[in-house]
């Protein structure tokens, strides 16, 4: 029996106790410190949802070193009821691998803050991260999106596609995030899945809801589908006051009777929102009674406007934007101002403007997909074995090897009929 002799002796005695019997945390990931220049290392599902098991976590630095399943009937986790990773304040890297399958069923609750992160913080960075088939229902829910519901840091290189559907009113939905407030920037994103939310929703958008940060070279071509008495619905976004700059918007927006602010690429321009070298072509419909729908914005509230476009026949001209006719669209010369050295690039008469980051390394003549037109560029450096550092054989020297060789054709055949 250990005797204590003193207050001195037992004060010493329990910081010996703790010292020897407080639990110490280990982390079951594939390596690193969780520093940024060591993250943790996930490959498995279980290791992505480890993050949210502890406070500790959620500032740390993350990296993905191969995609993710998770299909129920491939982990056996049940489906979500609210974001696998709640409240994210770190650093995640993609590395340009991908998510997939997640489905998130909040069961009828009103259940908020939904995506694979419900909130990232003002010092986060998620990048080069792809959120695939995600599915998420949700009940009068709000700020919604398939990769973050609320995004007030950084999100770069990322996209998601999928289906996102709330059920009664929601508030704050798109399809990549449901609202980017404040400081937050994305960059370089996109987002493919239809969006659909019940009566009286309010600030729904095809990529983000409410943009009222920057949201920049981004785009999303996915359906907007939202029942009656909706306000602030958009292609990209549904209420923007922030900066949205060089982006478009090409999925069908359509609402029920008696909305308001109804447009192609965001619902309102709003409180001295930016928006400036962008366009929308995707078809805008409103219910009757409904007021404020253009084929660019529905409505403005003290917004800017530079250099914005939309396709005449998707929607009314309301002064917002200039309408271009189907041909106009596919010419550079209809898009005063625009940088097609290195932001935008063009097909001509063939498509209309499209990223330059989105454009594949084997579509070499023309950004409108890898046929037998790049082929046959490809095929002029076949076997070429001095390809300048200036040039890489225009490409076509895809390792940087200095020379074409099957190496190359097998890269280049990763890409074929893709668009």
């Amino acid at each position: 029996m250990i005797k204590i002799s003193s207050p001195k002796t037992f004060f010493v005695f329990i910081s010996i106790l703790f010292t020897f019997c407080s639990p110490s945390f280990s982390y079951d990931f594939a390596g690193g410190t969780g520093e940024p220049n060591d993250p943790y290392q996930i490959e498995t599902a279980e290791q992505l949802l480890q993050i949210n098991s502890d406070p500790n976590l959620l500032d740390k630095c993350f990296i993905l070193n191969n995609d993710i399943d998770l299909d129920p009937n491939v982990t056996g986790i049940p489906p979500f009821t609210q974001a696998p990773i709640a409240s994210f304040d770190g650093c995640f890297d993609g590395n340009d691998n991908i998510i997939s399958s997640l489905i998130i069923d909040t069961n009828g609750l009103s259940t908020d803050f939904l995506g694979l992160f419900g909130m990232l913080g003002e010092d986060c960075t998620v990048q080069n991260l792809g959120i695939v088939d995600i599915n998420i229902t949700g009940f009068e829910s709000s700020t919604v999106g398939g990769l973050c519901g609320f995004a007030d840091g950084y999100v770069i290189n990322c996209f998601s596609t999928g289906s996102i559907t709330v059920e009664g009113y929601a508030l704050f939905i798109g399809g990549l995030c449901g609202s980017n407030r404040n400081s937050g920037t994305i960059i370089n994103c996109f987002s493919t899945g239809p969006v659909s939310c019940g009566d009286y929703s309010w600030a729904v958008g095809g990529f983000c809801g409410f943009a009222d940060g920057s949201v920049i070279n981004c785009f999303s071509t996915g359906s907007v589908t939202v029942g009656v008495e909706a306000t602030y619905i958009g292609g990209l976004c549904g209420l923007a006051s922030g900066d949205v700059q060089d982006c478009y918007s090409t999925g069908s927006v359509t609402c029920g009777d008696n909305s308001a602010a109804i447009g192609g690429l965001c619902g309102q321009n709003h409180r001295i929102g930016f928006l400036w070298n962008c366009y929308s072509t995707g078809p805008v419909t409103a219910g009757s009674n409904s007021e404020a729908v253009g084929g660019l914005c529905g409505s403005d509230a003290l917004g800017i406007y530079s250099d914005c476009y939309f396709l005449d026949t998707t929607g009314p001209d309301n002064g917002l934007g200039t309408p271009l006719t189907n041909n106009k669209m596919k010419q550079q010369a209809s898009f005063v101002n625009w940088d097609f050295i290195d932001i935008w690039a063009i097909c001509e008469g063939t498509n209309y403007p499209r990223l330059q980051w989105q454009i594949l390394p084997a579509d070499f003549l023309c950004p409108d997909g890898v046929d037998f037109l790049d082929y046959t560029h490809f095929s002029d450096y076949w076997l070429n074995v001095d390809c300048p550092d200036s040039n890489d054989c225009e490409g076509a020297d895809f390792d940087l090897s200095g020379c074409v060789d099957a190496n190359d054709l097998k890269t280049f055949t990763d890409f074929w009929l893709e668009e």
